[in-house]
């Protein structure tokens, strides 16, 4: 099972296939969404350590990539990640 770290609480994911955004709402957390498929931006999290998968970060400005934001609605955990519950 699949794992990350979001403000300080580990989420832990039930389907491999799960987005970073089902699975934090899973667990009570709000994330701001709108389209669920990565048009709308309303979704950005931050990553503090780790990475995420380039899906989640395609079409995102430079300045956006430089502070490591990603759209969590269609993100996937494929190592060790961490954020924060600061929305952008």
């Amino acid at each position: 099972m699949n794992s990350f770290k979001f403000n300080g609480h580990t989420i832990s994911f039930s389907d491999h296939k799960q987005s970073i955004l089902d699975a934090i709402e899973e667990h009570g957390f709000y994330v701001p969404s709108s389209c669920l498929s990565g048009r709308c931006n309303f979704c950005l999290l931050q990553v503090e350590k780790g990475s995420v998968n380039e899906s989640s970060q395609y079409g995102l400005s430079e300045k956006q990539l430089k502070r490591r934001l990603f759209k969590s609605c269609v993100a996937k955990v494929e190592n060790d990640l961490e954020c924060n519950d600061e929305i952008y």
